[in-house]
């Protein structure tokens, strides 16, 4: 499907994959995986098509972020695949998931895609610096701590 749509990386959130490895995937796609243990609950991953070379380098910050550094042409930048603790899950496990997220954006060139498990809504108010005019629907807490995080660390929603 990512060959006939012409997408040459993806990000997969809430994996299964065991331990740490890469695999070439029908000659045209590289997974790349880690999961550092069997009682993770979540997992991450990323698949670039072979034209995105090199990869630079692939690591994994935990079982919810991994990020890899590409190289395209003269310029590099950092993907952050992301899957946030959802609705449900503890406030330990949400506040250490946000703090080992923003000690990752503290860099030039990067991008974070992923399953953030927020709603921002459309409400721009005091978010105009971050937050363009197409949200959907209402705000939940989930949506403030994220809109609150590009806030602190001048990102764009």
């Amino acid at each position: 499907m990512m060959l006939r749509r012409k997408n040459h990386n993806l990000g997969l959130s809430d994996t299964k994959w065991k331990g740490k490895n890469s695999k070439l995937l029908r000659g045209w796609y590289k997974l790349y995986w880690q999961r550092h243990n069997k009682e993770e609950k979540s997992g991450v991953v990323f698949v670039f098509h072979k034209d995105i070379d090199p990869v630079t380098h692939v690591s994994f910050v935990s079982e919810r972020i991994t990020r890899a550094r590409v190289n395209l042409g003269k310029s590099s930048f950092t993907i952050l695949q992301v899957y946030t603790p959802q609705q449900g899950c503890s406030e330990e496990e949400k506040t250490k998931f946000l703090e080992e997220l923003e000690d990752q954006v503290r860099e030039d060139n990067f991008m974070i895609t992923g399953d953030l498990n927020a709603q921002i809504g459309m409400d721009r108010n005091g978010y105009e610096e971050v937050m363009g005019p197409f949200g959907y629907g209402k705000r939940n807490v989930e949506g403030e701590e994220i809109l609150n995080l590009c806030i602190r660390n001048p990102l764009l929603l």
